[in-house]
């Protein structure tokens, strides 16, 4: 996949997306922002750059998950520092700017994120697409292992394609 899926039709049950290890470089507002009860969105493994303000978009979301995504450290991401949302994330996940490579997450501010301008970070080309999306739909009587979430997800089934 190099987008997210047209998933509005779903937007009253539809809680948890998992779209990793896929080419997705964006998330846009008409992407995301129909769906009213997503609580998970799962983003692990996409070549995403930069990553709008997705609180903004999508109130319920309580955690995000974006393991390997080489960040641009800077203002545009600042908002992932805010405590009402939950980010599952490498532990240093900065790839530019060069004085934040290597960096712990937990030890960038977001005041540090703000004063920094996103500026030219390049492009990112190394991630190896497995084309694979996993929707959780909580309208079932289902309990099931969810690997990404690494928990039960009650009343879930998992549906990859």
């Amino acid at each position: 996949l190099t987008y997210i899926p047209d998933f509005c039709s779903a937007n009253a049950t539809l809680e948890i997306i998992y779209i990793g290890f896929n080419e997705i470089s964006s998330v846009t507002e008409g992407d995301i922002s129909c769906l009213k009860v997503l609580t998970h969105l799962g983003l692990n493994n996409n070549p995403l750059l930069f990553l709008s303000d997705l609180r903004r978009l999508v109130p319920s979301l309580s955690t995000l998950y974006v393991r390997q995504i080489p960040f641009t450290c800077c203002v545009a991401i600042a908002w992932m520092k805010d405590i009402d949302i939950e980010i599952d994330s490498d532990i240093t996940p900065c790839k530019w700017p060069p004085s934040l490579i290597g960096t712990k997450w937990s030890t960038i501010s977001k005041n540090e994120l703000n004063g920094l301008s996103c500026g030219d970070a390049g492009e990112y080309t190394g991630i190896e697409s497995f084309h694979q999306v996993c929707i959780v739909h909580a309208s079932t009587e289902s309990l099931i292992e969810s690997q990404f979430l690494g928990q039960l997800a009650p009343k879930s089934v998992i549906i990859c394609v």
